[in-house]
């Protein structure tokens, strides 16, 4: 910067004319006044006359203040000395000499003083003048400088103001580039509308967003790219009136006729008052309603979902728990969001989950078949798994989700499957190890029948064929256990009264027990009849009293019920049964009691509790097969130390009647001459019928299997009373013999032998009562049933 002008130096100035004029005047009366005191002073000394003060006041005036000023000290000082102040001191007339002499004196003297006075004021004013014009070349020269420095100063503040507006401009235009470019650049859609509606300016990301160019995107009313007109109205409209618009939703209408929905932030730019156009912001969130829609058509997947659906952290805190979860686990979702899914899993379970939620971590997906976990109410549940990990918005895994369907019914039903088909095929086996010891001990009983009639049988011999025969029974009846618990033992159902059958086996099963154990029979008012076997009903409660007598090693009390029960529709969908009216058979004790893992394995084949060699464990699958062949439920209750009740439920039939069921009808001998066709593949079998017939008076003719008795037949001319076959034929069975035996004689009599017990009805052909004998029977047995057959028929075919 340039140094600052020097100070000015000050100088007088001649002052006004007749400012000066007037002092002048002032001066002179002034210096007459005072002349005249000096002389009034003075006077003692000098006497009356003097007037030299005044002279020297004339004088002193002219010379300093001009001829006027002169002049007027002249005349009042001629005044003073000749018309004043003599008279005042001296009482007498003026000297007119001496005064006039005095007047010529002080006039010379103005004249003179005017005269000195006027040549100072000149040399004064010349004087005057070259400082004045000293002062103002040096004013100027100062001012010159000044101007200089000012100049350069102004030079200076204008090349640093360029420079400042250079930068400003240069600013300026960066902002502007800046501006442009993020206008253009923008993620967000961006366009500027005039007053009238008229898009003037759009960015790219508007442009893509819609699909059009800019040449068919500026220049056009906005109007023609809403698809909502009232929509687009009221935005200008508000926008004009000054008013900033957030998010305002808004669908916008692309080149291919698609609609993309937005949302508008709008502002509107006004200059001087006066509305330029709009600045708007425009962001598409079709694709966030897509997935809010989602989400919340997701969310109500969820909720409405029948499996449980768990969200949880990668440590197990549970994050959302859908109604199914509450349902399935007992825990509402106040009660599980926050807490811990190891709430729900078995400890020994817990390390398997940590197990799960690292694979999960790593992204994996782990479906799992078969867990259990835990209810509120402490049961234990089985349910089918999927754990997937969730990810967030940048794809780290940041949860787990869970879908947690219960399969405890459908296992409990595959294991009931399971147990079904493990005793269909054990049925099988037993059937078929069954058929075999039936017909082998056919032949032991009837050897040992035909050894006890002889006479000349030594009585040691007798003893031995007698254990002989009772071994035969024993063993007949433990294939009928295996018939019954493989479900093929051969029915006899009729209409039964469960307190008649319950009185009828009361004395055997007492009988079983020791004194320790007491039996306490309640039979009550039964309001009808069941369908099924007696015989089996015997076997059924003898088999649950020798358990309940086995559960009780120490004593106890057994007690046997009967009462009628009516199913509603609410306890059938409970308990698996059928709407209806039952009756009850109940048998229940005070014995050890069964734990859960022991009451799901109670019913299968071979299952027992009992020490090796007490039990076979066919007891209670025996009582599952009669009761289920006959339409019957079963339910088991029992708590360990506290017994055990076994509930039978048989469908009602019919209303008790009062009549006495008819009598036996007497056996029937054999008739002499009939002729009877015995059809065995087992020779000793065969051999046993055809001896126990003949020996009663039958005439007996024999095959060993269909094709030979079909070719016994057709060459036979004679009559044909009976066939006596067996079912199990090898290659053509004993039904299908029967069929093609009454297309050849049409009305022949058809008797059939099993060792099988299956149902004996067949393609259509029912089977009359008494028609069939099972396995293993004794000779009288056999020659009885087949006279009871011939009474009933009647003729020869």
């Amino acid at each position: 910067r340039p140094p600052p002008p020097r100070p000015r130096e000050v100088h007088d100035v001649p002052s006004d004319p007749r400012a000066r004029s007037a002092n002048g005047y002032l001066i002179a009366l002034a210096a007459v006044a005072a002349a005249a005191i000096l002389a009034h002073l003075i006077r003692p000394w000098t006497g009356p006359g003097v007037l030299s003060p005044f002279l020297l006041a004339v004088a002193v005036t002219a010379l300093y203040a001009g001829k006027g000023p002169g002049w007027l000290a002249t005349a009042l000082g001629v005044a003073l000395s000749f018309w004043v102040l003599p008279p005042l001191e001296a009482r007498a007339p003026p000297d007119l000499v001496r005064q006039g002499l005095v007047l010529v004196t002080a006039a010379v003297l103005a004249q003179l003083g005017g005269s000195l006075q006027g040549q100072r004021r000149r040399a004064m004013h010349e004087a005057e003048e070259n400082r004045r014009l000293r002062n103002a070349a040096e004013e100027a020269a100062t001012e010159a400088e000044t101007a200089t420095l000012e100049a350069t100063e102004a030079a200076m503040r204008a090349e640093e103001e360029s420079a400042r507006a250079r930068e400003a401009e240069a600013n300026l235009h960066d902002t502007q580039e800046q501006l442009a470019d993020f206008f253009e650049t923008a993620s967000t859609g961006l366009h500027w509308v005039a007053g009238d509606g008229t898009v003037i300016r759009v960015n790219q990301a508007e442009l893509d967003m819609l699909g059009y160019s800019r040449e068919e995107y500026v220049g056009r009313n906005i109007a023609d790219f809403h698809a909502d007109q009232p929509v687009i109205e009221d935005i200008l409209r508000r926008l004009l009136a000054g008013e900033r618009i957030r998010q305002y939703p808004a669908r916008l209408r692309c080149k291919d006729g698609d609609i993309r929905h937005v949302v508008i932030d709008s502002s509107g730019y006004f200059r001087d008052g006066r509305f330029i156009h709009t600045r708007c912001f425009t962001r598409d969130v079709t694709d966030e309603l897509i997935a809010r829609d989602a989400a919340a058509r997701l969310a109500a997947i969820v909720m409405s979902s029948g499996d449980a659906i768990v969200g949880k952290t990668l440590d197990g805190v549970i994050t959302s728990w859908n109604p199914a979860a509450e349902r399935i686990f007992g825990y509402s979702a106040a009660e599980m969001v926050g807490d811990t899914v190891f709430r729900l899993i078995p400890p020994e379970q817990h390390q398997a989950e940590r197990d799960l939620l690292d694979r999960v971590k790593n992204g994996e997906r782990v479906d799992l078949t078969e867990v259990e976990r835990v209810t509120k109410d402490g049961r234990r549940i089985w349910i089918s798994l999927s754990v997937s990990p969730i990810r967030d918005q940048t794809g780290a895994i940041a949860g787990a989700a869970s879908i947690k369907r219960d399969i405890t019914e459908r296992k409990l039903l595959d294991e009931r499957l399971r147990s079904a088909q493990r005793l269909q095929a054990v049925g099988q086996l037993a059937g078929g190890i069954a058929h075999e010891a039936n017909n082998q001990m056919s032949v032991v009983l009837g050897g040992a029948h035909f050894l006890l009639r002889r006479a000349d049988l030594p009585e040691a011999a007798r003893v031995d064929v007698e254990l002989i025969r009772q071994a035969a029974e024993r063993t007949a009846a433990i294939t009928q256990q295996l018939l019954a618990f493989g479900r093929r033992q051969m029915m006899q159902l009729s209409e039964v009264n469960l307190n008649d059958v319950v009185q009828s086996i009361g004395p055997v099963l007492r009988r079983s027990l020791s004194e320790d154990h007491r039996l306490v029979v309640g039979l009550g008012l039964l309001d009808g009849t069941v369908l099924a076997d007696p015989r089996q009903l015997e076997q059924v409660l003898l088999n649950l009293t020798l358990n309940a007598r086995d559960a009780m090693p120490e004593g106890g009390q057994i007690t046997i019920e009967t009462f009628g029960k009516d199913v509603a529709a609410s306890e059938a969908a409970r308990t698996g049964m059928s709407p209806g009216a039952y009756e009850a058979l109940v048998v229940s004790d005070t014995g050890t009691g069964m734990d859960q893992p022991t009451l799901q394995r109670i019913f299968e084949p071979f299952f027992t509790t009992k020490p090796t060699g007490q039990g076979t464990g066919l007891g209670l699958s025996v009582v599952e097969g009669i009761v289920s062949q006959v339409g019957g439920h079963i339910r088991v209750e029992s708590t360990p130390g506290r017994g055990a009740r076994f509930s039978l439920y048989f469908p009602r039939r019919s209303p008790v009647s009062g009549s006495e069921p008819a009598p036996p009808a007497e056996p029937h001998a054999g008739r002499p001459g009939a002729v009877v066709l015995v059809v065995e593949d087992d020779a000793r079998v065969r051999a046993m019928a055809t001896r126990a017939l003949g020996e009663a008076g039958y005439t007996v003719l024999e095959a060993e299997d269909g094709n030979g008795a079909l070719d016994l037949v057709r060459r036979r001319q004679e009559g044909l009373d009976l066939v006596l076959t067996d079912i199990g034929l090898p290659g053509m069975d004993g039904h299908a013999l029967a069929r093609r035996l009454r297309e050849a004689r049409p009305g022949l009599p058809v008797m059939f032998m099993t060792g099988y017990g299956e149902r004996e009805e067949r393609e259509g052909m029912p089977v009359e009562p008494g028609t069939v004998i099972h396995k293993p029977f004794a000779p009288d047995a056999l020659v009885r049933s087949v006279g009871e057959t011939l009474a009933a028929v009647g003729g020869t075919a």
